[in-house]
């Protein structure tokens, strides 16, 4: 059986609010269509798509937007949407309006009262300002803080949003409203984004590089495994590997390149490497099963592929052993693959064949050709002398000498020449990632001073962006008109202190290096914008939870925030010390929705190291809000849960922590208190101790009935939840009793089609299959309902489909007569399924192995050679992943066992069914049907 997901309702809860903040947008935008078609007769029609240009160009409306830009109560995006190139759109409509754009418009160019109660209005105000003002309100809470929701603040507020929009419009009813709290949040997410196969652009005339490019070429062909380009910053590493890949590409070779910079945890290599090969498996199980899904794809690749690993110094100091280990395993898994590094030291694997090339500084004639650039007429002798000298005080170093060239084209080599003398670099310039070479510090030096106040006051900004960026990101953060910020990137890129290569700037690591030094001798200033790029991501994250909540593009969207939230936090955190008690808990909040973001992103070992820093100030900085202290304890719970590899034990602890206090503060009649029974009885369930497991999911059960009825999606889950504890218990009457009130719940909620309708058809079918008088033609009518259902919504090659698949085998395999060859055909079809989506190292795929073990020593041909093979591999895999003392390996112990019976071998069969008799004992109990068997 697939293991269940573990359940993370706050964040559930505010995907929820989420939809309802979406939907809230929807109903401005229809309360802006009504008040358009009054205010502006025969110039809006909504048939038609809602387009605005004959309202943006009638000269009342036009006036009164130009001063709402004046009064900056417009920004430049949202005029530049209004009024691209200063004149009316003709394409934009309603629907691209965000929903502050649309109150602006409500407020202003309408026949709504401007001047009416549209900030904090009094509780007696029931006007459309009014209401109008509580929407967008309740939209600027979700957007810039507080994103975790607990059941009772989640039902308070969906109930209070609802009633407002209600009164706003009638596009949506109230039972619209209500399917929001029940529709199903499952969206096939979109690929990774660390991974490209569309390499860099490359560098222009590469100047003499041509010999060592080639030289690079021919040991990828002789299948060197690692490729190591090393060499002082500047030096030209990122340029070469680019061209080595533009090669390899155009011989067709598959070529694939990572930016490391944006790596903020390496098992997302991992993750993003299998999905470079399966793009339409689902995210969500990538992540459950990771480390085998990798080791399987990569040992299946049967092209020569050159993965480009660029960028790696920030990873090698703070990671070394877990990257060189990451390294490891890519190469031993596959025998195409050959890594192509780029970093300014050294490494070395002796495990494998390495080729390590410290790249030179350029010629003496390369570097004069550089700096000349592409000036057609030669240079005269002077000039090719200060050429040279230049070059020398360059270090004949690429990027020094690119800065210097773009000196010479607005000047001379003589002058640039004179002014390299005459500028003393300060010795506190000396920075330690910055070549000792002075000619590479003059030029940055000599750049720096040629741009205005306004172009060094951006240039030293831009050190806070760890990845490359765009000028809208700089604008918001730097607080500068978007066209005038785009304008000063663009001069910065002219002067090679920036790339730009399809609207994307990035800096070179060693001139951010040299933007953060001048950066920090202002105190204020890099205080200043920091707090601006925190406050800036901490938003858009928000916002995404809220505008793409159920949309395929949430998990690429957040991906992309990941390098900037992981900054962000790490900003946060160097502040907590200096904070006072009220700035020190407002950052402690935000850390835990970063956290909590990484934990919807599986990146769970990012998300428990912010939660346990927040633990730790919690515990030592000050005391109180016992409700936050357990909040807290149960995220730590859910990711210690959800971790690779399941850390259970401290996953219980840390949910036993958040009971104790939400059973003392709020009772056990609460909503909040009956997550933590669930969550308890879902960790206990994990560790195979279905008597507690079933004890907690009882008094979850009796809260839930209490608090939301028997008729309620969250009741429906613990009625499930009860009978699969019951099940595992050998209770399969009562399971199944539980199972068909879950079902009765959910088709009514719910419908037939729907993942967790189908679930709950998949565990009747169990229970009625594992009654003592088997009741297999109504449990094979069940899982083939399933089966229908799951292939529909989620597609022959899911885990749970594949599930579906097992179930039915079993269920023809234990028919009276049993149908063993339709049996095997159906379980051969759910190996093929596991073995792709989860690999040969998992516990579903050990399952397979024995069932097929099962069915081929049951057949009538007896098979028990070929049995015998398929339950050895079960046991290596069961032993290795669930360890020896587990029910399933119990189970298979007692397999191998009557088998080795059947065949003769009683001495090697009497061991194995000893340890099952003895395991089943400790682990079930001595009054469990199938110790009895034993």
């Amino acid at each position: 059986m697939a293991t269940a997901a573990i359940p993370r309702n706050e964040i559930e809860n505010t995907m929820r609010m989420g939809l309802m903040i979406h939907r809230s947008q929807d109903v401005l935008q229809d309360v802006l269509s009504t008040q358009l078609l009054t205010t502006y007769p025969g110039l809006f029609d909504p048939s038609n798509g809602g387009k605005l240009f004959d309202i943006l160009t009638d000269q009342k409306a036009n006036q009164t937007l130009l001063q709402l830009k004046k009064m900056k109560v417009l920004n430049a995006s949202q005029m530049k949407l209004l009024y691209p190139s200063g004149n009316p759109s003709t394409t934009v409509t309603l629907k691209d309006l965000d929903v502050t754009l649309t109150v602006v418009l409500l407020r202003n160019i309408t026949t709504l009262n401007p001047k009416g109660s549209w900030e904090n209005p009094p509780t007696s105000d029931t006007s459309m300002e009014a209401q109008i003002g509580r929407v967008k309100k309740y939209r600027n809470k979700f957007s810039h803080g507080g994103a975790s929701l607990t059941d009772a603040a989640f039902q308070t507020q969906f109930t209070e949003l609802k009633a407002l929009l209600l009164s706003l419009s009638t596009i949506y009813s109230s039972d619209d409203y209500d399917k929001l709290l029940t529709d199903p949040l499952h969206a096939a997410e979109a690929p990774c984004e660390l991974i490209s196969t569309n390499l860099p652009s490359r560098t222009p005339e590469l100047k003499g590089r041509v010999d060592l490019v080639q030289k690079i070429l021919q040991h990828v062909e002789n299948d060197t495994k690692l490729i190591l380009l090393t060499g002082m910053g500047g030096i030209g590493k990122t340029s070469i590997a680019v061209e080595v890949g533009h090669h390899r590409k155009y011989v067709r070779k598959d070529v694939l390149h990572i930016d490391m910079r944006k790596v903020v945890n390496l098992d997302s290599v991992k993750l993003s490497l299998v999905q470079q090969y399966h793009p339409n498996q689902f995210l969500k199980d990538i992540y459950s099963d990771y480390q085998n899904k990798f080791t399987q794809t990569m040992s299946n690749l049967a092209t020569d592929t050159l993965l480009i690993l660029d960028n790696n110094d920030s990873v090698l100091n703070s990671h070394q052993q877990e990257f060189l280990q990451l390294l490891e395993e890519v190469m031993n898994s596959s025998k195409h693959i050959t890594l192509l590094c780029t970093s300014r030291e050294s490494f070395s694997l002796p495990s494998q064949t390495t080729v390590t090339i410290d790249i030179p500084p350029l010629g003496k004639t390369s570097s004069s050709e550089v700096l000349w650039g592409e000036n057609t007429i030669s240079p005269t002798d002077t000039e090719t002398e200060a050429l040279g000298e230049i070059s020398e005080k360059c270090g004949h170093n690429p990027l020094a000498l690119k800065l210097a060239a773009t000196q010479i084209k607005l000047k001379t080599v003589q002058k640039v020449f004179e002014k390299m003398k005459r500028i003393k670099v300060l010795p506190s310039l000396q920075l330690p990632n910055i070549p000792a070479s002075q000619g590479m510090l003059t030029c940055l030096e000599m750049s720096y001073e040629t741009l205005n106040d306004t172009e060094k006051k951006v240039f030293r900004g831009l050190h806070i962006f760890p990845v490359a960026f765009h000028s809208k990101e700089v604008s918001e953060i730097l607080e500068m008109d978007e066209d005038e910020c785009e304008s000063v990137l663009d001069n910065l890129s002219a002067k090679s202190l920036l790339s730009l290569v399809q609207n994307t700037y990035d800096l070179h690591p060693l001139v951010k290096e040299y933007a953060e030094f001048l950066a920090q001798t202002d105190s204020n200033e890099i205080s200043h914008t920091r707090k601006k790029y925190c406050d800036y991501y901490i938003r858009l994250m928000l916002q995404l939870y809220i505008v793409d909540t159920v949309e395929a593009s949430l998990f690429e969207n957040m991906s992309k925030l990941v390098p900037h939230l992981h900054m962000t936090a790490t900003l946060l955190k160097m502040e907590l010390c200096t904070s006072n008690i009220q700035q020190k808990k407002i950052k402690i909040n935000i850390l835990q929705e970063i956290a909590n973001t990484f934990h919807f992103l599986f990146l769970n070992e990012e998300a428990l190291s912010i939660f346990q820093s927040v633990e730790v100030e919690m515990h030592t900085k000050f005391e109180g809000q016992p409700t936050e202290k357990a909040e807290l304890q149960n995220n730590i719970g859910c990711v210690l849960h959800a971790m690779d590899k399941g850390k259970y034990k401290e996953a219980h602890d840390y949910y036993k922590k958040c009971l104790e206090i939400r059973e003392e503060l709020l009772g056990i009649n609460h909503s909040d208190t009956a997550t933590s029974y669930n969550n308890i009885g879902r960790v206990q369930q994990s560790m195979g101790k279905y008597k507690e497991a079933l004890d907690y999911h009882k008094k979850c059960l009796e809260v839930r009935e209490a608090l939301l009825g028997p008729k309620h999606p969250e009741t429906a889950t613990t009625y499930g939840h009860i009978g699969c504890a019951l099940k595992a218990m050998g209770k399969y009457e009562e399971a199944l009793d539980y199972q068909k009130k879950c079902l009765k719940v959910r088709e009514e909620l719910l419908g037939p089609k729907h993942p967790d309708t189908a679930s709950s058809y998949n565990s009747i079918g169990d229970a009625l299959q594992t009654m003592d008088m088997g009741e297999y033609k109504e449990a094979l009518d069940y899982h083939k309902t399933c089966l229908k259902v799951r292939e529909e919504l989620l597609g022959s090659k899911h885990p749970d489909t594949a599930t579906s698949y097992d179930n039915i085998a079993c269920t023809l395999k234990t028919m009276a007569m049993g149908k063993y060859k339709e049996s095997l055909d159906n379980f051969k079809i759910c190996l093929e399924v596991r073995e792709e989506l989860q690999g040969t190292k998992h516990p579903d795929t050990a399952v397979s192995y024995n069932n097929i073990g099962n069915v081929l020593s049951d057949m009538d041909m007896g098979k028990f050679k070929e049995a015998l093979d398929y339950y050895k591999k079960s046991e290596e895999v069961m032993e290795e992943v669930l360890g020896p003392k587990h029910p399933n390996t119990a189970q298979l112990y007692g397999n191998i066992g009557y088998l080795l019976q059947i065949m003769g071998d009683y001495k090697g069969a009497l061991p194995y069914l000893k340890r099952c008799h003895k395991l089943r004992k400790e682990i079930l109990g001595p009054k469990h049907p199938n110790t009895d068997m034993s």
